[in-house]
């Protein structure tokens, strides 16, 4: 059985967090939420029923990698769903650019594979109309994990021969 992780960010109340919304309006805190419960739900499309899945929320985008990482040997594979709106300071590039880093170094290192589905928008508007990207990150973790399963049956078959 496949035992796949989904690592969500919470909807943070008010202002600045690391990742759930912007440094500006608490309204940003709100789409992030709903960006966020859109990526989830079009994510759990994509995943066959028989799989295990495991959600996990966390405060914002920042705390996704250490998540994953604090986790990395309980699953199969990782999708990191979350969202980033873009405020009127950096903080916004520092964070996504950080967690994408990070979520990459992490799959490459654990050869596990971990699907980013984590928005980085402009506005509230986009992020919402962007929330079908974490079925696509869930196609991406399907396949990566298909490769897998094909090389240890190849593996088998010539074992056996």
């Amino acid at each position: 059985t496949t035992v796949l992780s989904s690592v969500t960010v919470t909807s943070a109340s008010g202002g600045s967090t690391a990742g759930g919304s912007t440094a500006s309006p608490a309204s940003c805190s709100e789409a992030s939420g709903w960006a966020t419960s859109g990526l989830l739900k079009s994510t759990k499309t994509k995943i066959p029923k028989n799989y295990k899945v495991k959600i996990i929320d966390v405060p914002g985008v920042f705390e996704v990698p250490v998540t994953i990482s604090k986790n990395i040997k309980k699953f199969d594979a990782f999708i990191a769903l979350g969202c980033v709106i873009k405020g009127e300071t950096p903080h916004f590039d520092f964070i996504s650019q950080t967690s994408t880093h990070a979520i990459m170094n992490l799959s490459i290192t654990s050869k596990k594979p971990i699907g980013n589905g984590i928005l980085t928008c402009l506005s509230m508007k986009q992020a919402i109309l962007r929330k079908k990207k974490g079925a696509e990150a869930a196609t991406a973790v399907l396949s990566v994990l298909s490769q897998k399963w094909k090389q240890t049956i190849a593996q088998k078959i010539i074992q056996e021969w």
